[in-house]
């Protein structure tokens, strides 16, 4: 495939220029027509529907800008098209910025909001980069799968919106500002996470780099995996069910036991999988449902369920025939899971139903994606047991599913991948990321993969929260950039948490297969008092 016009992968292809200016004034923009020419996959074109000139912000954090709105049309006329909002600077640094957001999506990734603010500081339009990012070609919600009883909705979602948008705003870009592009990226995290793969490996010769954050790259099999927790909670009159205070217990208990293995007691698990957890020693006496401080025999079985493989009598793509398993030390107490059934769900939003993320996106993929019937009984259907839908079911993670690690052509045109989990993450689990990066290693080997991707995992880091450990201030886009423009590959990181009562502390971020481990004796507040060390993490 051609390289597109102005994009290099290189720093030494790019010799230092000024920001560029517009060669137009914004409010010009509107009505552009981009034709379905311009674009790499079918599409009846695309139109800017809206430009205004957005003053730069009083603190400073945003430069001026023009705001586009554009839509690509859909080929089907039943399929939605696929909104999109880019913001361009003033003064451009030639670069472009693509951002991927969580669940179904449904609504417009904002390029002004600092989503991602780990990755993104400062935010990237105020560094003088062009931000968009799309609908993923649907209105609704991020946990409403009803898009994807459409056929061409469903592939949108699946990766070919991430192709249409970028190409849309390419021209659009090119419009304004008479100058190519230097360095495209992606970075995403969740569902988002997993579009930054698909982009590298889909349309390898369209990003000199990608960053995904907790990547649901196993979206399908994470799913299931939510399911089956669910259907423990729920079947059985809910004799399984871990509600908000068994939650909080489980905490307790793995702290004590696997807290310290680091070296130190700070609430965080740093070595999850050096801990040797049993649950059965959690289990009340004769498994009785005392309500004290123990569990019953199927609340244990809910806790192995959780925390284990389950196997299955059929495989997925890339051979896979398990469902993952969540990290001992996954934050349970999280909003997004609301298992306490109390209070408003995280942010601004309304309270979740019990189960949260756990319930609604597995039901959104069973009713929608996989059975293709609204009326379908979720909680009676059991992954172990798909019968006829096992086929649909298989299909589905083809489509959605980036397990097989296939970006060596990205690899090999000189892009960088970084790839960042949080050990505590309660809706993604981290095995899904750990296998795509052993899989590559074992795809394109050691050598080649140190050249181009970097996997880090945060311990006590959740699913964009954090009780035990907020990430914060990761500046892994700046460190992308290094890479890739200066051939700066990065190291060890530092995150600040975000939880900042009642202080604030900072922990460094390890290049895997390492982890943090206190030196005994410094502020243990402070990452110069960790260091990353060799053995099981």
């Amino acid at each position: 495939m051609a390289l597109p016009a102005g994009l290099v992968l290189h720093a030494a292809a790019a010799a230092p220029e000024g920001p560029a200016k517009p060669a137009l004034p914004c409010p010009g923009l509107t009505g552009l027509a981009v034709p379905a020419s311009a674009i790499g996959l079918p599409t009846r074109g695309a139109t800017v529907t809206a430009a205004r000139l957005a003053p730069e912000a009083e603190d400073g954090t945003l430069g001026e800008h023009c705001l586009v709105d554009g839509a690509v049309a859909s080929v089907s006329a039943s399929a939605q098209p696929i909104q999109f909002q880019a913001a361009l600077p003033t003064r451009w640094n030639r670069k472009l910025l693509q951002l991927g957001d969580g669940g179904y999506r449904g609504s417009v990734t904002s390029p002004t909001a600092n989503r991602g603010g780990a990755a993104m500081t400062p935010a990237p339009l105020a560094r003088g980069y062009v931000v968009f990012g799309s609908d993923a070609g649907h209105s609704g919600n991020a946990l409403d799968a009803s898009f994807a009883l459409d056929p061409e909705q469903l592939r949108n979602f699946a990766g070919e919106q991430i192709k249409k948008t970028a190409d849309a705003v390419r021209v659009v870009v090119g419009r304004y500002y008479g100058v190519p592009v230097r360095y495209s990226y992606y970075l995403g995290g969740s569902s988002g996470g997993r579009e930054a793969v698909t982009a590298i490996r889909d349309y390898p010769d369209d990003y000199a780099g990608a960053v995904a954050i907790n990547p649901a790259l196993a979206f399908t099999r994470m799913a299931l995996k939510m399911h089956l927790i669910r259907r423990a909670m729920q079947l059985d009159a809910g004799a399984g069910r871990i509600d908000g205070a068994a939650a909080e217990l489980l905490r307790r208990r793995v702290l004590e036991q696997c807290d310290g293995l680091d070296g130190l007691e700070d609430a965080i698990v740093s070595r999850p999988k050096s801990c040797d957890f049993d649950f059965g020693r959690l289990r009340c006496p004769d498994g009785a449902d005392t309500g004290l401080d123990c569990f019953s025999n199927a609340q244990v079985t809910t806790l192995k369920l959780m925390h284990s493989p389950t196997s299955l009598d059929y495989a997925f793509r890339g051979a896979l025939d398990s469902l993952p398993a969540y990290t001992i030390g996954t934050d349970w107490t999280s909003p997004l899971l609301n298992l306490a059934g109390t209070g408003p769900g995280p942010g601004a939003g309304p309270a979740l139903p019990v189960l949260g993320v756990q319930g609604l996106i597995p039901t959104g993929l069973l009713k929608f994606l996989v059975a293709r019937d609204p009326g379908f009984d979720v909680l009676d259907f059991d992954p172990q047991r798909p019968g006829a839908l096992r086929e649909r079911l298989v299909e589905v993670s083809g489509l959605l599913d980036r397990v097989d690690a296939d970006i060596g052509p990205f690899m090999e045109r000189g892009g960088r991948l970084i790839l960042l989990h949080g050990r505590s993450d309660e809706a993604v689990p981290e095995a899904g990321t750990v296998r795509f990066y052993r899989n590559l290693v074992r795809r394109e080997g050691q050598p080649a993969v140190d050249r181009a991707v970097r996997l880090y995992l945060v311990p006590g880091f959740g699913h964009g929260l954090g009780r035990s450990f907020r990430s914060s201030r990761v500046p892994l886009l700046a460190a992308l950039e290094d890479w890739v423009e200066d051939g700066a590959a990065p190291a060890d990181l530092v995150a600040l948490d975000a939880n900042v009562a009642p202080r604030e502390r900072s922990r460094p971020v390890c290049r895997y297969p390492t982890w943090p481990a206190y030196d005994g004796t410094g502020d243990p507040d402070s990452a110069a008092s960790f260091r990353c060390v060799e053995g099981a993490p």
